[in-house]
């Protein structure tokens, strides 16, 4: 264990090191369209041109922010994932914004650190019982270490046996998706289904797998060591973008985080035009729809009082017809929030925290969130207004479990069969990934209590196996454009029989 200590530990501090000390260079024109967060919520030191922006002066880059947004009604929020670093995630945003048009909505991207290395030295080096505390943390730094290894070391026998009972299977056992719900509309498996592998696609996933194999044994207690750690780490700094630290010691609890200053910035906008009106129907309409089910007029149950039934749908209608008038006016401040992997994490806060904003479309691609949280959050948000969407993308369940990292040396599977396998202790199927369909698949009769008019505004859309065009590993998602309605919308999708899909 000493050496390991030795070994480990300066590259987990060179980690930490790299991951907060590097300055990114910006335009003025990328400065107005980007957050850039430090693991405590703060915002970085950006070179805007020629100028340094000073950490502390969190005021002026939302003021460059708002300013850019100007009169315009739409915005684009967008949340990358895990396993991304700061530079990379600027490198990303710079190259998306130079895709999107004058017609297409204000893209803000909010750029935060969550590579694994550096969030698992965070928790070895500064953080403690969920406070930045270093002094603290020198002192334990051996027996977190020590405790880390050791835990994974008594784990070793069920995750290598995890691991090789998975390799076996996707080496002999094709994997078919979970089957839908009944009484929710099918449709096909377009991408191979049913077709066996070819001579030369077994060979070469037989050898692809075989060789990396071995290393894996080493490989696989090094994530369930760091994993848990690491991710917990992340969840820490999901909540920092709205909290810092100091926020609990203030008597004024300002909420002192970077996207908390934002959403405040942005909060005279949420009332404008028709905002508040649409919000009043949508909640009177709601309402409404409550009432109904409570009478038992939804199913029409045997207690069903048919004038009362009668009466409320006819309320329902009308209430409906008067929120399309207002939503048809187009001049609310609308918000489009897509979210990527982990971000769906900061996107559930965001929702909790800021419901008074009209969320317009929500998109969660390979959702890393768990199911009772989005149940609890963004589909909550969803039950109550009308006028939202919701669209879960989700890989094939083969390239979910086929995805790989450090060219097969680590464990397969994306970072949801990570976040399954090794990191959560689930305690119910609702604790898995929202991200993975056969997850989705198992839970929906479970949580499938929505009224038609609910289902009717939610979409999950799956990817093929084979084509290109498509998103085929998990972090894929971030190399098409995320922001394009064709992208999440398979019913604006020309090409939709090339993707597996299902609709309420």
């Amino acid at each position: 264990m000493p050496r390991i200590v030795r070994i480990l530990l300066p590259l987990l501090l060179l980690a930490l090191a790299s991951g907060c000390a590097s300055k990114l260079r910006v335009t003025p024109h990328e400065y107005a369209h980007m957050l850039c967060v430090d693991p405590d919520g703060r915002t970085l030191p950006l070179l805007v041109g020629k100028e340094t922006q000073p950490r502390a002066n969190f005021d002026r880059q939302i003021q460059a922010i708002v300013d850019g947004i100007g009169d315009r009604k739409h915005v684009l929020i967008y949340i990358h994932g895990g396993l991304v670093s700061l530079d990379k995630a600027v490198h990303a945003a710079k190259r998306d914004l130079a895709k999107f048009s004058d017609e297409d909505p204000y893209p803000i991207f909010v750029n935060w650190e969550t590579g694994m290395f550096t969030s698992y030295a965070d928790h070895l080096v500064r953080i403690r019982h969920g406070r930045a505390e270093p002094l603290r943390a020198a002192v334990t730094i051996p027996f977190v270490l020590l405790a880390d290894f050791g835990a994974a070391l008594a784990r070793l026998p069920i995750t290598l046996w995890n691991q090789s009972s998975k390799g076996l299977a996707e080496l002999f056992v094709p994997n078919q998706p979970e089957p839908r719900p009944q009484d929710w509309e099918a449709s096909a498996w377009v991408d191979r289904q049913g077709e066996a592998r070819s001579a030369a696609e077994q060979t070469e996933l037989f050898v692809t797998a075989l060789i990396p194999g071995i290393a894996r044994i080493l490989t696989t207690p090094l994530l369930d060591a760091i994993g848990l750690p690491a991710f917990r780490n992340m969840e820490r700094r999901a909540r920092v973008l709205f909290l810092w630290d100091s926020d609990f010691d203030s008597k004024e609890r300002q909420l002192s985080g970077a996207l908390s200053r934002l959403m405040r910035a942005l909060q005279p906008r949420a009332g404008e035009g028709g905002a508040t009106s649409l919000q009043a129907a949508a909640a009177k309409l709601h309402n409404l729809r409550q009432q109904h089910a409570l009478h038992g007029c939804e199913r029409m149950r045997g207690d069903a009082e048919p004038r009362a039934c009668a009466s409320l749908e006819r309320q329902i209608a009308e209430e409906r017809e008067r929120l399309a008038q207002i939503d048809g006016r187009d001049d609310a401040f609308r918000i489009t929030l897509v979210a990527h992997s982990m971000g769906t994490m900061v996107a559930n806060e965001l929702i909790r925290r800021h419901p008074e904003f009209i969320y317009e479309t929500i998109v969660f691609m390979g959702a890393a969130c768990s199911i009772k949280d989005f149940a609890d959050t963004t589909l909550v948000y969803v039950m109550q207004h009308e006028f939202t969407h919701f669209y879960s993308l989700t890989l094939h369940p083969e390239s979910e479990s086929n995805d790989r990292y450090g060219y097969g040396f680590f464990p397969h599977g994306s970072l949801l069969d990570w976040i399954d396998s090794y990191v959560v202790n689930q305690k119910s199927e609702l604790d898995r990934t929202l991200g993975k369909w056969d997850n989705v698949m198992r839970v929906l009769p479970v949580i499938d209590d929505l009224s038609d008019d609910v289902r009717q505004r939610i979409s999950i859309r799956g990817f093929g196996r084979e084509p290109a065009d498509q998103p085929r590993d998990h972090g894929d998602f971030n190399d098409f454009d995320f922001w394009k309605p064709a992208f999440w919308n398979f019913k604006s999708d020309p090409r939709t029989k090339d993707r597996w899909t299902l609709e309420p």
